[in-house]
């Protein structure tokens, strides 16, 4: 075996050594993963509230990891495989399992055909996105995101944390389904990542970000719905904002 092989190899002594910061983001993005594992087992025990917080604390990571890959320059494709993979478990399998457990399963032999149908959606819309990255989007997605996909599917459970209303399974069922065909259509929504604000707009902006996060802290699961509502009713702007930037 001569040298360029050797160093080919991934188990050789000859690699050089990582800094650890070309570990940090994915130790955020296993850390997401773990939380939205664990979620689950919260569900299982019937401990709703914890679980559906560690769905956000998983949202937040996901958030962060990518940023901090480029404020790091530590960016890679497995990085990047990791963060796909974390999506999909977090935004797809655990939203479609709470949601099941705590009340399609409640529907009889239509209730999992439904997860089933929203984790598939999920994955398709990931993978939609992959293969858009290199492709000009400006401020816009294509389809509901995946993390407001999986608030969207939590929102009934939220209102129900909120108002100790348990609305129907029938009507869960045809929520996540709506969420489902949101995240593989066609629809232009707003994207955070590149949008700009306007400097008239930066101050009454922080004030009410402000507003938010105070009333966050006392009354999470109603502003978090108020959120998913106020992201539903943005969709017709952004479709009418995408279509005059495309004439």
């Amino acid at each position: 075996m001569d040298v360029a092989q050797k160093n080919k190899n991934p188990f050789s002594p000859t690699l050089k050594a990582f800094p650890f910061s070309r570990f940090v983001p994915n130790l955020l993005t296993l850390t997401a993963l773990c939380a939205g594992l664990s979620s689950i087992k919260f569900a299982l025990v019937g401990r709703w509230e914890a679980a559906v917080t560690l769905v956000f604390v998983a949202m937040i990571l996901d958030g962060m990891d990518g940023r901090v890959a480029r404020l790091l320059n530590s960016a890679s494709k497995l990085g990047a495989e990791l963060d796909s993979l974390a999506d999909f478990c977090n935004f797809g399998v655990v939203p479609g399992i709470l949601v099941y457990l705590f009340s399609l399963k409640n529907l009889g032999v239509v209730g999992w055909p439904i997860v089933l149908f929203y984790t598939l959606c999920m994955v398709l819309r990931l993978a939609r996105f992959n293969t858009l990255l290199d492709q000009p989007m400006g401020n816009y997605f294509i389809g509901v995101s995946a993390p407001f996909g999986a608030l969207l599917s939590l929102t009934p459970l939220m209102l129900y944390f909120q108002f100790d209303y348990m609305l129907r399974p029938a009507f869960y069922g045809g929520w996540i389904f709506c969420v489902a065909c949101a995240l593989v259509s066609r629809v232009p929504t707003f994207s955070l990542k590149k949008g700009t604000v306007a400097r008239p707009w930066i101050l009454p902006l922080f004030v009410g970000a402000v507003v938010f996060v105070a009333m966050m802290i006392s009354a999470p699961w109603l502003m978090l719905s108020l959120l998913s509502l106020i992201y539903v009713a943005s969709i017709p702007f952004s479709m009418r904002l995408y279509k005059k930037q495309e004439s």
